[in-house]
């Protein structure tokens, strides 16, 4: 049986990462994100989550073994999606999906796609988002880039009671700048849409500018409520742009 290598200063050798077989790979990757890994020993100083080191790892392998872990990774995921007694469940749920994420795994976007729409890990009273497993989902269909249908966003956003906001805008920012900013219009908590004007709009700005961002921002400011309106309009006034009240209003009647 063939075994990871690590130096007295903590340097794994790749070499013996890629002379394992399917199977120890399999053991290993799995091993690892349920935190039972005796091969690389963890700093828990650096509190780096148990996926990590496979993220860190991952781009100096071979392809045939990047290839291995694809094939593990939706092995895996299936598991999750299929199997009622499957051992992905809460944390090394959240490890799993974040391997996913990190090693782009495009492959598992269907079976991500049924679990999130059959709601089988959505918890109403979730503590945080960080503990949500469905959350994750969201998370991971994002970060893979899967452009889905508006109407699965907005499912979702009405499903959390905003709580998804900043996932939801994400995702329909997938699909066009005006799906994205339109959320606005159906957030009724202003500190809700504070957070996600000032994680997202920074970004927007770089991405599209501030002329083509405008318009759209002008075409739904009417309809969105009062105090989150005041809050669009003055992380826009720190940015230097004023919206024309009278112009914009006018062409709406």
């Amino acid at each position: 049986m063939n075994k990871i290598k690590v130096s007295e200063i903590g340097e794994v050798d790749i070499k013996s990462i890629e002379s394992l077989s399917y199977d120890e790979l399999k053991k290993w990757i799995k091993h690892r994100l349920l935190g039972k890994d005796t091969q690389i020993p963890s700093d828990f100083r650096q509190g780096d989550s148990p996926y990590y080191i496979i993220y860190l790892l991952y781009p100096k392998l071979e392809r045939y073994v990047r290839e291995d872990i694809h094939r593990i990774v939706l092995e895996f995921i299936k598991d999750m999606t299929r199997n009622q007694d499957s051992i992905w469940k809460e944390e090394v749920g959240h490890q799993l999906l974040l391997l996913a994420q990190s090693v782009h795994s495009e492959e598992t976007i269907d079976f991500l796609m049924e679990m999130a729409e059959s709601c089988r890990f959505f918890v109403a009273d979730a503590p945080s988002l960080a503990e949500d497993l469905h959350y994750r989902l969201l998370q991971t269909l994002v970060a893979l880039g899967h452009r889905t249908t508006s109407k699965f966003w907005l499912e979702q956003f009405d499903l959390a009671n905003e709580r998804y906001a900043g996932v939801v805008f994400d995702g329909l920012t997938l699909i066009s700048l005006k799906q994205a900013v339109s959320l606005f219009s159906s957030i009724d908590s202003v500190e809700q849409a504070e957070e996600l004007i000032f994680s997202s709009f920074p970004y927007l700005l770089d991405e599209y500018g501030v002329a083509q961002i405008a318009p759209i921002i002008e075409e739904y400011l009417l309809k969105m409520k009062s105090g989150v309106r005041t809050a669009v309009q003055s992380f826009f006034a720190d940015e230097g742009y004023t919206f024309n009240f009278k112009e914009w209003r006018h062409t709406l009647c």
